[in-house]
């Protein structure tokens, strides 16, 4: 976990996203590259920001090694992370299974961070087909009950008068 360590200075953190925007030719092993940019980027507290989106683009990596990857280097960012799980949210409508039971995964293991959509994974639960999927949607869902991100969605619903958040 990378979040025990010192955060990545902002300057590495720049470099190591730019490798993910623009990952060079020449690469002996572009899976083992992408997944180390990853992993540094889960250390870059909020450095790994700017490249939020493309972290949560790897989700949908053919490689699931990339894809691991991913979801943890997002929830090793914590409460850096939040601004994700829209992105994240999105891949639960992904046509390929593998993608969606990561970007399930994913937001589980964000837990109070995925805010709003944790209730996306309640939602893809009642309507999923592929097993795999509907199990870690299971998995994610008992993750986040145990974060305490619905009762602080009730809350906060609570707090503005809405009845449903």
């Amino acid at each position: 976990c990378m979040r025990e360590m010192a955060a990545i200075s902002a300057p590495f953190a720049r470099a190591a996203g730019r490798y993910l925007q623009e990952e060079p030719d020449d690469l002996a092993d572009p899976t083992q590259y992408r997944m180390d940019v990853l992993r540094v980027l889960g250390g870059a507290q909020k450095h790994a920001v700017p490249f939020l989106e493309e972290m949560a683009y790897a989700l949908e990596d053919r490689e699931w090694a990339i894809r691991r990857a991913a979801i943890e280097a997002l929830s090793d960012l914590g409460e850096h992370a939040e601004l994700a799980a829209p992105g994240v949210a999105m891949r639960m409508l992904h046509h390929e299974p593998e993608v969606r039971s990561a970007a399930v995964e994913c937001l589980g293991r964000m837990g109070l961070y995925a805010g709003e959509y944790a209730t996306s994974v309640e939602g893809l639960l009642e309507q999923e087909e592929d097993e795999e999927v509907i199990n870690m949607c299971k998995v994610a869902h008992k993750m986040l009950l145990e974060s305490g991100v619905f009762e602080a969605l009730q809350e906060a619903a609570a707090a503005t008068g809405h009845l449903d958040p």
